[in-house]
């Protein structure tokens, strides 16, 4: 089977974000508004299929309007956090001055009665604690409105990222053609019988929509008995033929040998076939992926050889014998053979051209 050297599977997006959001499940249904027909030729680039955006898009507009409100949110708790440091920065200044009266009216304590006295005492310690206090307090005030500053950052972000993902599940929809090729469609099935994938389907995230074959550069995929693999070497020489054109013959090689056989057929138990795999060096705009070819591999070449049937020659004790017709009759003679195969034997001597040779041992006398 002839299949493309270079293929891109195209598939459907997965699309990703919160299912949680208090959106319709229609958010990431995958229905493909259009697909290209099958066996156009398409270059890298160009639009393959797209599937229905009216939903995403719906919830990029959501998600962008999130965003936005949650930046003036954040614009919002900044403020206000500018507000309380420097409310809290006047407590302060306050309880200073305070602190700084109490100490003050002490001072007049000469001239105070002793209860008086006793009551500007008390004021300054007051003061002074509550001073303290504030100070003290200033690190924590100044964490608790750090933490609420960054919460608001990290949902901001949160809600960018939800956009980001919103925005590439979109731009995912439009596949385009990584490559230049032949778009051929998935099969599925649909009313029990096994059709094309076509415009208005529904596909699960992930499903193959289709293939680009690249057929300027084809591959044969095939598989070889196991009785015949010992023979077989990377970069043998081949040749194609095309069931669909009997004419057509190209020129091959060897490119990869299976490491492990496999069985196939009704009898998988009995005999088993080890995957090669050939490059295909010519080209003819007839040859497609997925024909159905005949690949003869060249494991020995034997120039300027007679070829004889392989019946026709016969092992005895002391070599190789074939049968010649001569004016006297049927004349054995010896033979040395070369390479040979399942069919036919190279002669090196023993018989020229145009000898007429038995294919089994005539009856004696004869």
């Amino acid at each position: 089977m002839t299949v493309a050297g270079n293929a891109a599977t195209i598939a459907a997006p997965q699309l990703r974000g919160r299912r949680s959001r208090g959106s319709s499940g229609n958010d990431f249904r995958l229905t493909l508004k259009s697909l290209i027909p099958a066996g156009t030729w398409v270059k890298k680039g160009d639009l393959v299929a797209e599937f229905d955006r009216q939903f995403m898009e719906l919830r990029l507009d959501d998600l962008t309007a999130d965003v936005r409100d949650r930046e003036l949110t954040l614009e919002t708790v900044r403020a206000n956090l500018k507000v309380n440091r420097k409310a809290y920065d006047q407590r302060i200044l306050a309880a200073e001055g305070a602190v700084q009266k109490a100490t003050l009216d002490l001072r007049t304590a000469p001239v105070r009665s002793a209860i008086v006295t006793e009551k500007f005492r008390l004021n300054l310690e007051e003061a002074r604690a509550h001073l303290k206090q504030l100070r003290a307090e200033s690190g924590y005030f100044d964490i608790s409105e750090t933490a609420a500053l960054r919460q608001q950052e990290l949902e901001l972000r949160g809600e960018q990222i939800d956009l980001q993902r919103a925005q590439r599940n979109s731009d995912r929809m439009r596949i385009v053609a990584p490559i230049d090729g032949v778009f051929v469609p998935q099969r599925i099935r649909r009313g029990g019988e096994f059709t094309e994938i076509k415009a208005g389907d529904d596909l699960a995230s992930g499903a193959v929509v289709g293939q680009i074959h690249d057929t300027s550069r084809l591959i044969v995929e095939a598989a070889v008995n196991q009785a015949d693999i010992h023979a077989l070497r990377a970069g043998a020489a081949a040749s194609l033929k095309a069931e669909a054109f009997p004419d057509l013959n190209l020129p091959a090689r060897l490119r990869r040998i299976g490491s492990i056989a496999q069985g196939g057929g009704s009898r998988r138990d009995y005999v088993r076939a080890v995957p090669v795999q050939l490059s295909v060096e010519g080209s003819d705009p007839r040859l497609m992926p997925n024909f159905t070819v005949a690949a003869d591999i060249v494991i020995g070449s034997e120039p300027d050889r007679i070829l004889l049937p392989r019946e026709a020659v016969t092992v005895a004790p002391e070599g190789e014998r074939v049968f010649v017709r001569s004016p006297q009759g049927w004349t054995e003679r010896a033979v040395t053979t070369a390479a040979s195969n399942h069919i036919q034997v190279a002669v090196e001597s023993g018989v020229a051209e145009g000898d007429v040779v038995a294919l089994e041992p005539p009856p004696a006398g004869r």
